[in-house]
């Protein structure tokens, strides 16, 4: 129970309970710095963005798969794209092939994905690795 006297977290309020109907709510968090957003279990996980060479890996990545992901029929987004699992778990690809546009959609369900592309940087290797298999 919150003490009624501490002003309003809700990364402290809902630790461990995250879903996408309390992430459309409350975040981002006001006064915090920009960050990627994902869930695992309704364990939310606040990151960095990434570094200019991850950036630029992506968007090199996401311009090659264009061409052969339209003609398939498919379509490729670079840049944050939700990546549902479930309510719980939601995860953030540095590139997203997708069998359909997602226009106007906050979170994709995983079925949508052709391909979710990450980027591995050597300091975010153990996250990716771990948090996203």
């Amino acid at each position: 129970m919150r003490d009624q006297d501490l002003p309003f977290d809700p990364l402290a309020e809902f630790a461990g309970a995250w879903n996408t109907r309390l992430a459309e709510r409350y975040l981002p968090v006001e006064g915090l710095e920009e960050a990627r957003h994902e869930c695992v279990n309704g364990r939310l996980v606040l990151s960095p963005h990434e570094s200019a060479a991850n950036v630029h890996a992506a968007f090199i990545l996401g311009m090659l798969l264009y061409s052969p992901a339209r003609e398939s029929g498919h379509v490729v987004y670079g840049g944050p794209l939700n990546l549902l699992f479930s309510p719980d778990s939601w995860i953030e690809p540095d590139v997203s092939v997708l069998r359909e546009s997602a226009a106007g959609v906050v979170g994709v369900p995983a079925e949508k994905f052709v391909m979710p592309v990450e980027c591995v940087s050597s300091a975010g290797r153990y996250c990716d690795w771990i948090d996203r298999s």
